[in-house]
């Protein structure tokens, strides 16, 4: 699996979890303190984040960092 498809498979989990806990982007962005354009880009699978980004967005969702890489078949080699 390539770098593309990691951040694309981060990016539908983040998307999932945001959706699932009702936030909009613009809401989820101001309560992770990350730029809403920034969460638009992580969750289409455009950039690299941080893993201090990870966690902002792992403690917002109240799960563990490790279920944003859950169920999409990433570690599968």
């Amino acid at each position: 699996m390539d770098e593309i498809c990691y951040r694309k498979s981060l990016g539908l989990n983040v998307r999932e979890h945001r959706k699932r806990n009702l936030y909009t982007q613009s809401e989820f962005a101001k309560v992770c303190d990350i730029p809403r354009e920034q969460i638009g880009r992580i969750e289409r699978g455009e950039i690299n984040t941080s893993v201090g980004n990870i966690f902002k967005i792992a403690i917002v969702l109240k799960i563990e960092p490790m279920d944003l890489f859950k169920n999409r078949d990433m570690f599968k080699f």
